[in-house]
């Protein structure tokens, strides 16, 4: 008697059925499924071999790892039961070449033949308008590949390639294509030209690394001599010594209340305190504790008073982030060792294929200058590590880039209050010099011998009487 439906006479099989129908068969096992070994517990996949060839269903394959826990498998989405496959009429439907008939066929009409897209829409798109900014054809494109000549592909094009460039599981797919090539949209015939390029997605990644390696050097280097420049400052300059010292000893005076339950008196304090000046106030309101610092430095200290001048690198270090340095630098050893183990394996596509003999130069030069840019980061962090030390800070919980911040948030507002002050004084003496300017001079005193003016009134003397020159001094 036959099988019931679903459950195959043997492997492989199609069970016969009326109307050329027939039930899918066990054909596949886990063991061999076409995108990769499966997990041990998959069941068993059935599927049944057209008599003609076919035309292609390009699936966007799901990772092996990933289907235990996927629709496909809980549902049992796989599984065929009692489904009848009009093998006929898919034969007819989707054979490559159109089946000989035994009736005459009427005569064909020329159509023109429709476009084959095997890369996903967005991916086709994307690669569409690298391609077209590019400007050369695909033959040039490979050939700039295998010879990594950087005037046919830019370093910035090649970035912009490699963001979308087609996943390995998506080249399968269209290297998977075995009909007119000329049907293929232009995307897919980009694809198969490069195709046969070994470890394309990494051979771009590690180009891009070199070219771009130089720049990337330049950021990292001047990063850390900037922080070790900046600690070594921190370190040595006398003048800051002299206004922490200030701070310090006028700070332990204002908290020395007398008949406080506890002593406020500190030996020292973490530079983050410093902030903490801005919101001490004098009496009046009107100044605040850095502001009395400032004024007593410039009369009583002023050679202290510019004492930024020795952290003069301190602004630029604070804008480096010290992790951000540290992962840089790894990240160029990782890049270096995967380009080293891709060349220990590689085999050239073809005798112009440069690729070892142009990387392997390169990664020799590459990895002597990322030891010397370790060298100086070890250097640096030792600086950092004495900085921490000298300051009285935890060095498991040191954080540079916060402590640098305090340090050059402090700064900029001593350099304000500096200011403040010669507003201040400069306001003092344009009012002392427009108040002599408006002053009315007092009227002249008429009891003062200076300004005592004597008239002569002149006398007509009498008939017969003559005036001496006493009388016309003093008529009376």
């Amino acid at each position: 008697s036959p099988p019931p439906p679903g459950a195959p006479s043997s492997p492989g099989s199609p069970a016969p059925h009326s109307s050329g129908l027939v039930i899918m068969q066990p054909l596949v096992t886990p063991s061999n499924l076409s995108f990769g070994t499966a997990p041990e517990d998959l069941p068993e996949m059935y599927s049944i071999a057209p008599s003609v060839k076919m035309k292609s269903i390009h699936w966007s394959k799901i990772a092996p790892t990933a289907l235990a826990n996927t629709l496909w498998v809980s549902e049992r989405l796989y599984s065929p039961g009692g489904l009848q496959i009009p093998v006929e009429r898919l034969e007819t439907c989707f054979c490559q070449k159109q089946l000989k008939k035994e009736a005459a066929a009427a005569p064909a009409t020329s159509t023109k033949p429709k476009e084959v897209i095997i890369l996903d829409g967005q991916r086709k798109q994307n690669l569409g308008i690298v391609l077209k900014a590019l400007k050369v054809d695909d033959a040039t494109i490979r050939q700039g590949i295998l010879v990594l000549d950087d005037e046919i592909l830019p370093l910035e094009a090649l970035k912009r390639l490699e963001a979308i460039f087609p996943t390995s599981e998506e080249m399968e797919m269209v290297m998977a294509y075995e009909d007119d090539i000329g049907l293929l949209s232009r995307e897919d015939r980009f694809c198969r030209e490069l195709g046969d390029i070994a470890n394309l997605q990494q051979r771009l990644h590690s180009w891009i690394f070199m070219l771009s390696f130089e720049a990337t050097c330049d950021d990292i280097i001047p990063n850390i001599l900037e922080m070790s420049s900046a600690f070594h400052q921190l370190l040595h300059s006398m003048k800051f010594r002299d206004v922490l010292r200030l701070v310090l000893c006028f700070g332990n005076f204002i908290n020395n209340t007398s008949g406080a339950r506890q002593s406020k008196l500190v030996y020292g304090f973490r530079l983050q305190s410093l902030k903490k000046l801005l919101d001490v106030k004098t009496v009046d309101g009107k100044e605040t504790f850095l502001d009395f610092l400032v004024d007593w430095v410039a009369t009583e200290a002023p050679e202290a008073l510019d004492f930024d001048a020795e952290l003069s690198d301190v602004a630029e270090a604070v804008k480096v982030h010290l992790q951000t340095v540290k992962t840089s630098i790894a990240e160029l050893k990782r890049e270096i060792t995967i380009i080293q183990r891709t060349l220990v394996a590689y085999n050239p596509c073809n005798a112009e294929d440069l690729y070892r003999t142009t990387m392997g130069p390169f990664v020799e030069q590459a990895q002597e200058a990322v030891k010397e840019i370790d060298k100086n980061f070890k250097i640096m962090n030792k600086s950092l590590e004495k900085v921490a030390v000298a300051f009285g800070e935890d060095l498991v919980a040191f954080q540079p880039e916060e402590f640098l911040l305090d340090v050059h948030l402090f700064i900029n507002s001593w350099v304000a209050a500096i200011k403040r002050r010669q507003a201040l004084e400069e306001k003092k003496i344009s009012k002392s010099k427009k108040g002599k300017r408006t002053s009315p001079e007092p009227p002249p005193d008429p009891f003062s011998p200076m300004t005592v003016v004597t008239t002569v009134t002149p006398v007509t003397p009498a008939s017969g009487s003559t005036l001496t020159s006493a009388q016309a001094q003093n008529p009376d």
